[in-house]
């Protein structure tokens, strides 16, 4: 996985937006989506909930309170 496939699946489990994603790691909103659908099919998810989902329980993400939406 890439340093932008990662970091996009860590602002996502902090509720991020497609655009405010682009904005964060420097990606158009077009380039964060297609990374989000190629992310979504490689981990077999049907949703960008469903991706969190999958990457918290196989520890590629962690989620609490040192991850709060406090940034």
């Amino acid at each position: 996985m890439s340093d932008k496939e990662l970091a996009i699946l860590i602002h996502l489990t902090k509720g991020l937006t497609s655009k405010e994603i682009a904005h964060e790691i420097s990606l158009s909103k077009a380039s964060v989506d297609l990374k989000i659908r190629m992310l979504c099919e490689r981990f077999d998810a049907r949703s960008r909930a469903q991706l969190v989902a999958i990457a918290i329980q196989g520890g590629l993400v962690s989620f609490g309170p040192a991850d709060s939406m406090a940034s």
